[in-house]
C-alpha cells in the first residue's frame, strides 16, 4: 500500500469508495447506456461470523459460521479487478474483521487499483 499524505488521506476518506466513483463520470455514463457489462463496485461478505448480537441487524438470528476460503477470496478480487471493477466494500452478513484473510484481501484489492472500504462493528 502506498504512503499517503494527510490531505490525500482525508480526501479519500471523505469521499469513500462510492464518492470516488464521481471521478469516473464517463464510465458511469457508459454503464447507464449499457456499454459496460460489469458494475463499477461490489460488496463482498467474507464471513457469516459475528461477535455481536445486535437486534437491529438484518441477519440477526440467521448467523452462521461459514467463512469464505482465503484462496477463493483473493482469486475473486483479482478476477473482479480484471473485469474492471473500480471499488470493493468488505461488509455483510457477519463481521469482516473476523475473517482470517481480510488484511491480505484489503491489501490485494488496493494493489489491484480498487478503492477499498470496510463496514465493521468496530469491536
Amino acid at each position: 500500500m502506498s504512503t499517503l499524505n494527510w490531505v490525500e488521506f482525508r480526501r479519500r476518506l471523505s469521499l469513500g469508495p462510492y464518492g470516488r466513483l464521481l471521478y469516473r463520470i464517463d464510465e458511469i455514463a457508459a454503464w447507464k447506456k449499457g456499454e459496460l457489462e460489469y458494475p463499477l463496485s461490489v460488496e463482498i461478505s467474507p464471513t457469516e461470523r459475528c461477535n455481536q448480537k445486535c437486534w437491529f441487524c438484518y441477519p440477526y438470528g440467521m448467523r452462521g459460521t461459514e467463512m469464505l476460503d482465503n484462496e477463493i477470496l483473493q482469486r475473486s478480487i483479482c478476477e473482479l479487478a480484471d473485469c474492471g471493477i473500480k471499488a470493493v466494500q468488505f461488509q455483510g452478513t457477519g463481521e469482516p474483521l473476523l475473517h482470517s484473510g481480510i488484511a491480505d484481501a484489503i491489501k490485494l484489492a488496493d494493489k489491484c487499483g480498487m478503492a477499498v472500504s470496510l463496514v465493521t462493528n468496530g469491536v
